[in-house]
């Protein structure tokens, strides 16, 4: 709605009518003979009004035309109202005193006709621009660092584009890993002071390219757009950003993530180009050493992938395209099946088979894991609960536990649950955790290893060793068996250190009273070598390889082992 009002506010009546003939053509008029009335007018009608005429002089009766000024010019509600001063044609002193308050126009008593009417359409005239100015800054610029946001930079850098058509561009996302932690330590002020700092770098270092755009996309992320003549072009600017942004005072490690991606007049949709080099940043997150990545076609297509597995693994888990595998465990020492790890599978529908390294990472990520765990959990105990219906006496098999699923404080009761649930004994149902499963909340991840156990549950500690804590690990937390990968171990460039390693942490073992298992043996020569340091258990392809249930069963209970 377009302010249309004009507010006069005077004592006498025959001021304010001179001034009603003057205007009435064309604006609304109100009218006020006392403070009290002029400022609620002006507080009621903010919206509406266009400008206010206020009467200066000495105060007589109601009306202190100074006091409108002075509530008007500290009040931020009503400052955006153009004010107008009348004042005596000679009355220098109140001219001084208006102008110093912030007056936009001086009109002179008594009043000329047509002069009084250019000055006040003036005035509103002025506030129109200035208020279609202020709407465009809110449109184009964010609010914090006074550069472009991202819908105004995105349509500049479009345009830059198009303005260079055999020019290549490369577009980069910026953003500071972590900086939620700035928030977190130092307080958002200083969080806000530093995102105003960096959109001043970014302004300073666009002064090397006459081609250059940048502006504030969300939060801590910007970009910025720059003539592209190679990588080395272009890393020498990112090391610019990089260092201006490091020399900014704060006691913190700053690290400035960027992604890069090629652009040129053609590119239809900036932003996509934009989406690309979010895509290559995020290749870096948590790379202490490499901090930037090129966008190439085969991070889209890994999205793709991801979305698709996203988009159908709620069905998946319906339909249970899931499936049960299990790789056996031997004993070593008798040369015989000894169980089993559960493995699970995804027979997407009309995909076929789906690796667990495509789907696992993306489970984990979005939290579906934890359906996962429970669908595997119960299946296991449906099988273990089948086998004994059918007479059949099984050997204990394992289950994985996410490290998602673990910082459930309830996951001790469901697990137990579904054993009582099946009505099968807890030691057929041994429970696996990575060994990285155990940096986080030590305390409660012991008191839910405590209650497993309590719970009647055998508790294996997998891939001990690859962690950087094996030993406090150990120390801390009471397992049952330790497991530890042949590949990680015995992948040295000394000959013979890594098989003293393993026949060390297997003589550890068994001071501690747990028994070994090793995976990943592939080869006679290691099965030979585990029996001669007096590792208990192995797995790996040499022995056999994850087979679907009703091969395991065959291979369990079909012939005499």
């Amino acid at each position: 709605m377009t302010a249309n009002m004009v507010l006069i506010v005077d004592d006498e009546k025959q001021n304010r009518d001179q001034l009603k003939q003057i205007l009435n053509s064309r604006y609304k008029l109100a009218e006020a003979d006392s403070t009290d009335k002029a400022l609620g007018m002006m507080y009621r009608n903010v919206r509406q009004l266009a400008a206010v005429i206020v009467k200066l002089g000495a105060v007589h009766g109601n009306l202190d035309g100074y006091r409108v000024l002075t509530q008007w010019n500290q009040d931020k509600i009503i400052s955006g109202i153009p004010m107008i001063a009348a004042v005596g044609q000679f009355d220098t002193q109140s001219m001084s005193r208006a102008m110093e308050l912030g007056v936009w126009e001086l009109l002179a008593m008594p009043l000329e006709l047509q002069l009084t009417y250019f000055r006040v359409k003036n005035v509103i005239e002025r506030r129109l621009l200035r208020v279609s100015d202020q709407a465009r800054q809110s449109r184009e610029y964010d609010e914090l660092t006074g550069i472009y946001n991202r819908k105004a930079f995105l349509c500049r850098t479009k345009e830059m584009l198009c303005r260079y058509p055999r020019e290549t561009f490369a577009f980069v996302h910026l953003d500071i890993y972590q900086f939620h932690l700035v928030n977190q330590f130092y307080g958002m002020d200083e969080a806000d002071r530093l995102l105003q700092y960096i959109a001043d770098r970014l302004a300073f270092l666009s002064r090397e390219s006459d081609h250059f755009t940048y502006g504030r996309d969300r939060a801590d992320v910007f970009c910025f757009c720059m003539p592209y003549e190679g990588k080395a072009s272009v890393m020498r600017m990112i090391k610019k950003v990089h260092d201006e942004i490091n020399q900014y005072p704060i006691n913190h490690v700053l690290m400035p993530v960027f992604g890069i991606c090629t652009a040129d007049h053609t590119e239809q949709q900036m932003v996509a180009v934009s989406d690309r080099a979010n895509l290559a940043a995020k290749q870096c997150k948590g790379n202490y050493i490499k901090n930037y990545a090129f966008y190439d076609y085969s991070m889209t297509e890994q999205l793709i992938k991801e979305q698709e597995i996203v988009n159908a693994m709620k069905k998946a888990l319906a339909d249970e395209q899931f499936q049960l595998y299990i790789q056996p465990k031997y004993d070593l020492r008798k040369n015989r099946l000894a169980g089993g790890e559960v493995l699970v599978r995804w027979h997407m529908q009309g995909k076929g088979m789906v690796s667990p390294g495509d789907f696992i990472p993306v489970f984990e990520r979005n939290g579906f894991i934890t359906k996962l765990d429970r669908y595997v959990w119960e299946h296991a105990c449906q099988s273990i609960r089948k086998w004994l219906d059918e007479g059949k006496k099984p050997f204990p098999i394992s289950v994985n536990i996410s490290r998602v699923s673990l910082y459930n404080k309830d996951v001790a009761d469901v697990i137990h649950g579904l054993v009582k649930k099946y009505g099968i004994d807890p030691a057929l149902l041994h429970l696996e955790l990575t060994e990285s499963a155990y940096t986080g909340n030590l305390e409660m991840i012991k008191q839910t290893m405590s209650r497993l156990q309590a719970y009647g549950f055998c508790i294996l500690m997998d891939d001990f060793g690859s962690g950087y804590s094996s030993l406090n690990t150990l120390k801390d937390i009471v397992v049952d068996i330790l497991k530890i990968d042949m590949n990680f171990l015995l992948n040295s460039e000394v000959p013979g250190r890594g098989e003293n390693i393993l026949a060390s942490v297997v003589y550890m073992a068994k001071c501690l009273g747990m028994p070994v298992i090793a995976e990943g043996v592939e080869r006679e020569s290691q099965a030979a070598f585990l029996r001669s340091i007096g590792c208990d258990y192995v797995q790996g392809y040499y022995f056999a390889k994850p087979m679907s249930l009703e091969e395991y069963e065959q291979l369990a209970f079909g012939t005499n082992i």
